[in-house]
């Protein structure tokens, strides 16, 4: 089984999301060109870095997988109307994604 390890308090949101504006450009600088692309984001939080890539790569498709339910229904309203983002509660060991779906 997996542990949760971030807190899901107010503070902690806060903490999180600071964190994503602080790494994220440069992130997906090193990931580089990501257009027709199929992504996984294991532990995918809040969805701030889903968003900020399908932001910039609009013909990606994305699925986040993320532990924390309260986690991923702040994914969920970040990314709710984003057709390209899929979003899945479950530990990463057992979510049932075929090897080599993603590029």
């Amino acid at each position: 089984m997996t542990t949760y390890i971030h807190g899901t308090s107010h503070d902690e949101q806060v903490r999180l999301n600071t964190l994503n504006a602080l790494t994220n450009q440069s992130f997906m600088s090193y990931l580089g060109e990501l257009s027709e692309k199929d992504i996984a984001d294991f532990g995918c939080g809040t969805g701030v870095l889903m968003a900020n890539i399908v932001r910039r790569f609009p013909t990606c498709c994305i699925t986040g997988i993320e532990l924390s339910p309260d986690q991923l229904r702040q994914a969920e309203m970040r990314l709710g109307d984003v057709e390209a983002a899929t979003l899945k509660q479950c530990d990463v060991s057992s979510s049932g994604l075929a090897d080599g779906a993603f590029d």
